[in-house]
């Protein structure tokens, strides 16, 4: 089984040290966005620590 993934979005900490690597790509440091997204299926967590991933869940 082949399944496609597609990143729709990836929240920072500090977006002035972020490019967004594609323009169909939402790069943003709220959270709000990421989680309202209507293509959004999966969460991946890369944040070092526990804070403030902890905060979102």
């Amino acid at each position: 089984m082949e399944k496609k993934i597609k990143i729709v979005g990836i929240l920072v900490r500090n977006i002035n040290k972020h490019t967004k690597p594609d323009e169909d790509i939402l790069l943003t440091n709220d959270f709000e966005k990421i989680i309202t997204l209507d293509q959004l299926d999966v969460v991946i967590d890369a944040i070092v620590g526990k804070d403030p991933c902890f905060t979102y869940l």
